[in-house]
């Protein structure tokens, strides 16, 4: 059902259908309209179809979105707001395989929170002059098995503090396109998958600390390549992973920890200046070179 007139999310003559989106409803909001919903009370919808133009006002609500087999997330040059200050935008989704979630060219004016679960990949600026705008702090929950991709092929501009925990083993892989984060960058995972931060071609600006905490229970790849922080104060502890590269990066640290790794991969540590204490150890069954 789409969206064509009013404000109100739960009046029904503001949609296409002459009703209001139950749980499974399937919602898309245009674009080039004067009014645009504004939420009166938590959400649950299978699919959001954001378009270029397109705007949404949360009003300290949450949003879960449950996808079933069709459905996606698409959210296209659209603005999120908030007119509840003392909130923050909260959206929780749940896809299936191949039913992915998308945010390219949208600005989001104030914290967010994605929790994600599921089997869901969740791409995020992931096409040429896609990046995204996010005024406040910005937090990733991923409790699913899906992957996470981050400024995948355009900058984005993280104003304030970008936070990622990983609870369920995946990849994880940030900062192709580059990325400007205002405030703190950290990163947590204690399960399993590759973690791969950054690209020689592109510079990830940090204006607070970074810290990153990595433990596999199953061995993973890990990079750090061209990143740069402001802050002194963070560390960084990557424990179990397949070899590691990390190259090009000005870090100001406390710690630089890398401790275990292994496998028939190469550790790479070139062209950097670390301001911190270094140790890295591999593990016994290290087989490269």
């Amino acid at each position: 059902m789409g969206w064509q007139r009013g404000t109100g999310w739960n009046t029904a003559a503001n949609w296409s259908t002459n009703s209001v989106p139950l749980a499974g409803g399937s919602v898309i909001i245009p674009g080039g309209l004067v009014n645009y919903p504004v939420l009166a009370n938590a959400v649950t919808i299978n699919s959001l179809d954001m378009r270029d133009g397109s705007q949404l006002d949360f009003n300290g609500f949450n949003m879960t979105i449950t996808t079933v087999a069709g459905d996606f997330i698409y959210i296209f040059g659209a603005e999120l707001n908030n007119s509840n200050a003392a909130t923050d935008v909260v959206i929780n989704i749940s896809s299936l395989p191949g039913y992915h979630s998308y945010v390219r060219n949208t600005t989001v004016n104030d914290n967010i929170t994605f929790n994600i679960s599921g089997t869901t990949n969740f791409y995020e600026a992931d096409n040429a002059a896609t990046g995204n705008h996010f005024t406040g702090n910005t937090t990733f929950n991923y409790a699913g098995t899906g992957n996470l991709y981050l400024s995948q092929a355009d900058t984005s501009l993280y104003d304030g503090n970008l936070t990622v925990s990983r609870t369920a083993a995946g990849i994880t892989d940030a900062f192709n396109g580059g990325a400007v984060i205002g405030g703190n960058f950290s990163f947590t995972n204690n399960t399993a998958g590759n973690s791969l931060f950054g690209t020689i071609s592109r510079r990830t600006s940090i204006g607070g600390t970074v810290n990153i905490a990595i433990n596999n229970t199953t061995p993973g790849s890990f990079e750090l390549i061209r990143l740069v922080n402001q802050t002194g104060g963070g560390n960084i502890s990557v424990q179990n992973s397949i070899g590691f590269d990390v190259r090009n990066d000005t870090l100001l640290l406390n710690t630089f920890n890398i401790s275990g790794y292994q496998g028939a991969d190469f550790g790479y540590l070139y062209y950097n200046d670390i301001t911190g204490n270094l140790t890295i150890t591999e593990s016994a069954v290290h087989i490269a070179g």
